[in-house]
């Protein structure tokens, strides 16, 4: 499976592209996809751009692109590239998450 195929740009701006299978759209503004593309192409793909983990499908991917936006958005400063492993970004995404959900509940 394909990491990410890109497919041109709709009449509104936004590319067309195809993530682990599934057909999205990536808003010219979206930085934070076009991080975790970057990140998961550097650990999690092959040559060819192949994913090599099972764990990374369209789910995952959206999660880390959420990471970086809530770590960006809420300062949370934590560091949010040049990851050497997967292990590192499934940390990096738990991590943001967690802060958020304790944020969510009074406790951060």
């Amino acid at each position: 499976m394909t990491l990410i195929e890109r497919h041109g740009h709709d009449e509104n701006g936004s590319e067309i592209v195809t993530i682990c299978g599934e057909k999205t759209l990536i808003h010219d503004y979206d930085w934070y996809m076009e991080r975790a593309i970057r990140n998961l192409t550097a650990v999690a793909c092959n040559k060819a751009g192949e994913v090599k983990f099972k764990s990374v499908d369209y789910r995952f991917v959206w999660r880390f692109r959420d990471a970086i936006r809530e770590n960006y958005n809420h300062g949370h400063n934590l560091p949010d590239e040049e990851f050497r492993t997967l292990s590192e970004i499934k940390i990096f995404i738990y991590t943001v998450e967690r802060i958020e959900a304790r944020q969510m509940q009074g406790l951060g």
